[in-house]
This record gives C-alpha cells, structure tokens and sequence, in this order.
C-alpha cells in the first residue's frame, strides 16, 4: 500500500468501503487515463501499450481496493474505458477524425470532441449519477494516481524507463 498525504488519505476514508457505482468507475478510468502517457504517433495497437502501463494501473487500482470495493468485473470494465479513452487521445493527437454533425444543438459538443466515437456513451452519461460529487471524485482519484506516480518515480530513481507525465 502506497502512503498517501494525511488530506488524500482522509478523502479516501470517505468511500466506506463501498462499491464504485458506473459513474464513479467512469471517473477513475478517466483519472487514470489522463495519467499515463500519450502514446507514441507511430503506436499501432492501444491495448498494448495500455498493457505496458498496466503495472502502474493496477498499483491505482489496487490502492484503492483498501477505500472501496473494486470486483473483478468493475476491473474489466477499467481497462476497458482506459483502453476507449487512450484511443481517444491518441486520434485526436495524431489522426483528428472528420467532425460530422448531426444537426442536433443538444449534440454539437459531442460532435466536435468525437468522445462517442472510441466511448461507450452508456459510460460517460453514468457519471450523471455522481454529478453532485463527480469533480471532487475525479480529483481524488486524479490525486491517487499523481501520488502513486510520484511513489513509483521516487522508489525507482530514475532507474525506470517509462515516464509519466507531470499530472495539474
């Protein structure tokens, strides 16, 4: 178990051990996808090279098992939307997709981002569910892998040669 600062740890304690709903397994998939690197423009497979990370993913995962509830299929779920959300960010760095709108106003935002194209929509709109907390959600879990980040590049010295970007 990482030791997380006294702040992060008293945020943590305020999950009960109770189960992430959709919504708040969508916002941890996010935090941890923003945490990993951009992959490389010449990257032909995203699942590989999320399976690269996966150490690290699984050290944020895990962590947070000790604040809540996280089965095997929430899990799977996690890979997933961080595979989806990696996809994302590597074509809108690399191969920005045709924008086509649908001629919705209430989709226009949709349309420009292409989120919906590479994930599911099902778990984006689950995030409704948490919307009251879902920033303070985000950050924390935000605040998790920035911890963990800093524990993995603090314990290996620069030995590793996977780097993470600095997370705001």
């Amino acid at each position: 178990m990482y030791s997380f600062s006294p702040n992060l740890l008293n945020q943590l304690n305020l999950l009960q051990q109770k189960k992430l709903n959709k919504g708040e397994l969508f916002l941890l998939a996010k935090a941890i996808a923003d945490s990993i690197p951009l992959p490389p423009a010449d990257t032909e497979n995203i699942a590989l090279f999320t399976i690269s990370h996966r150490s690290f993913i699984n050290n944020v995962i895990y962590s947070l098992s000790d604040f809540t509830y996280i089965d095997e299929e929430s899990v799977k779920t996690l890979y997933r939307i961080i595979d989806e959300l990696t996809l994302w960010r590597y074509n809108i760095a690399y191969n920005p997709p045709y924008i086509l709108f649908r001629g919705d106003p209430n989709t226009v935002i949709d349309d420009v981002s292409c989120l919906i194209r590479y994930v599911d929509v099902g778990d984006i709109c689950s995030v409704i569910d948490v919307i009251d907390k879902a920033n303070w959600m985000y950050r924390m879990f935000r605040d998790v892998a920035k911890e963990i980040k800093t524990s993995i590049k603090f314990s290996n010295s620069g030995v590793s040669n996977v780097s993470y970007p600095d997370i705001k």
